[in-house]
Formats: structure tokens, C-alpha cells, sequence
């Protein structure tokens, strides 16, 4: 069988973008996330499926370069790819164009399987997850870099509320990118577009939980982290288009170079 891909085409709407008509970091991962979910239901594994064999894939690490900002009213078309486990780890490339065919952004995300009872990352896939057509590789992959500030300034604690939680009862990626957004200076992110984030997934925040957040300035961007007694939760770092070209933000990579 062929490996499988899914296109999906989409417009801006007014409640994706800020201040500047920017198209959000959170909005774009949340259609990102919907492609591929609405993928792998067009394969048959569907909520039931899931809920049935007690497994979810939960995200654990994803990179995303901007190559310029996205507008309301654009209409968008997503490419995405995924990528067979590889230790465990499912790779899914999903690129975002204009209406012009151009690449506007890029996201590489890396997903795990998880028994949603014992909570444990599965190292063998189910059947059904075994025998989708998944690619044996998938040549375009962005780098991984967060580097770590040695203090934060702290932002109090916070709690997982009703709006930042999903069906997995817990906050939902996405919505941590929202809170580092939030974190931010109001009037820099107003100005600024975002050109790079990268962004760890350590240990989830159950639904109701209290965390605590603070955020670091770094030379070339702003670093943000999560975290609940003894344990990192989540982190991210940010580059923005006016605070120069990033390092981090190069051009996207064939699979296995450094």
C-alpha cells in the first residue's frame, strides 16, 4: 500500500487571529491537530476506536517555522504526512500553503501512543494503528532546539480550567502554546510576529490541577515553562520575525541530519 497523506483546505477566520490579524500560534496547531485527527478518523481510527482499545496518541515534542505571518481571510491548504513509530514515536510533517501553492509555515510534531488507563507510552502499536500505511520515512523534519534560561521570573500559579482542558481530561496542547502567548509582552507579541517555536511535553496537567508558570528573556527570543511540584510539565521557546533571524529557524531538514 501507498504511504498516506491527507490534504485539508481551510480559510483565517476572525476568531483564529489577534490584535494584528495575525493568524495565532495556538490557532494554527489546533487546525494542524484537526487535520490530523479528521486523517487518522478517515482510516478508520476513530473516538470509538480509541475509546474502545483504551489508547490515545498524546503529543510529545513539536517544532513549527513561520515564513512569513497568516492573515484573515487566507485561504489555506494543509499537507500532512505521518510517519511509521520509530522507538515509539510517531513523526507528522504538515505543511501549511497560500492560496498561491507558496509555504507559509511548516510543522513537525512528534506523537506517542498511550494506554489511557495505565498511562503508559505503548511500544507496540495496536493492530488497527499497525496497519495503517504510514510512511517508512518522511524526508523533512525541523530542528529541535530549547535552550534553558538558569532562572524564570514567576508568573504565580495558575489552574487548569474548563477552557484549556480536552476529552483527554487534561490541558490540551495547544492551549499551552496559548499560555506562553499570554506570558508574553502584550505590545511585542501585537508587533511581532512569531517566527519559530519549539516545544516540550513532559508530563500532563490533569483537569483542575493547580501549575505553576514563569518565563524567561533570552538573547534571541523568550523561553516558558510549566510546572507542578518536583516535575517540568511543559516548555517552549519562541523567536520573533523583529528580534532577527533565529538560529533555530533555519530551513527545514531531510530526516536523520543535525
Amino acid at each position: 500500500m501507498q504511504p498516506t497523506t491527507y490534504t485539508q483546505k481551510s480559510m483565517v477566520n476572525s476568531v483564529d487571529c489577534d490584535l494584528a490579524r495575525r493568524m495565532t500560534p495556538g490557532a494554527l496547531l489546533r487546525l494542524c491537530q484537526q487535520a490530523a485527527t479528521d486523517h487518522c478518523t478517515s482510516l478508520g481510527l476513530t473516538n470509538e476506536y480509541y475509546e474502545r482499545e483504551h489508547v490515545a496518541f498524546l503529543l510529545a515534542k513539536l517544532a513549527c517555522r513561520w515564513n512569513r505571518p497568516i492573515r484573515l481571510d487566507e485561504e489555506l491548504t494543509l499537507l500532512t504526512r505521518p510517519e511509521t513509530a520509530k522507538r515509539a514515536v510517531y513523526k507528522r510533517i504538515t505543511e501549511i500553503r497560500d492560496a498561491d501553492g507558496r509555504e507559509v509555515a511548516l510543522v513537525d510534531s512528534r506523537w506517542v501512543l498511550v494506554d489511557t488507563e495505565s498511562r503508559h507510552i505503548l511500544r507496540r502499536p495496536t493492530p488497527a494503528i499497525a496497519a495503517v500505511p504510514f510512511a517508512e520515512q518522511v524526508e523533512r523534519e525541523l530542528p529541535f532546539i530549547l535552550p534553558r534560561p538558569e532562572s524564570l521570573e514567576p508568573l504565580g500559579e495558575q489552574r487548569a480550567l474548563y477552557s484549556l482542558c480536552d476529552q483527554n481530561g487534561h490541558i490540551n496542547n495547544t492551549r499551552y502554546i496559548d499560555l506562553a502567548c499570554d506570558a508574553l509582552p502584550l505590545d511585542m507579541l501585537a508587533g511581532s510576529p512569531v517566527a519559530y517555536l519549539c516545544a516540550n511535553y513532559h508530563s500532563e496537567i490533569p483537569a483542575g490541577q493547580a501549575f505553576a508558570a514563569g518565563r524567561a528573556r533570552l538573547e534571541d527570543g523568550w523561553y516558558f515553562a510549566c510546572s507542578q511540584p518536583q516535575k517540568r510539565c511543559f516548555e517552549a521557546f519562541l523567536t520573533f520575525a523583529s528580534l532577527g533571524k533565529s538560529p533555530h529557524a533555519g530551513p527545514a531538514r531531510a530526516s536523520g541530519t543535525d
